[in-house]
């Protein structure tokens, strides 16, 4: 039996609203080690705003500077995709100046 790829099985249960607990890896394209304490620090608030405003149970995260990891669980009302549209779209906003001056995203 052949196995699914990858990112259709991270889709797979993306719409349930089943309490489940997401490991979510976001990669700087191309890889380039430019997230300096600024840029990672606003990612760290991100997730500090994310649990003081009940959005997710944050389990662990690392902030590296080419890519970030987290493993957290999402409150009531939140879904996988509307919760990273959100944290991602603030991100971006805050951060996207800098990753275009440097040619990535």
């Amino acid at each position: 039996m052949r196995s699914q790829a990858n990112s259709k099985n991270l889709r797979l249960h993306r719409w349930i609203d089943a309490s489940a607990t997401f490991f979510i890896p976001k990669s700087l394209h191309p890889k380039k080690a430019i997230l300096g304490l600024e840029a990672r620090g606003l990612i760290i608030s991100a997730f500090r705003f994310a649990v003081e405003h009940d959005r997710i149970y944050l389990r662990a995260f690392v902030v590296m500077r080419n890519h970030w990891h987290a493993l957290f669980a999402l409150r009531e009302l939140w879904t996988l995709p509307k919760f990273m549209h959100d944290f991602m779209s603030y991100v971006a906003r805050k951060t996207g100046g800098f990753l275009n001056a440097h040619d990535t995203a």
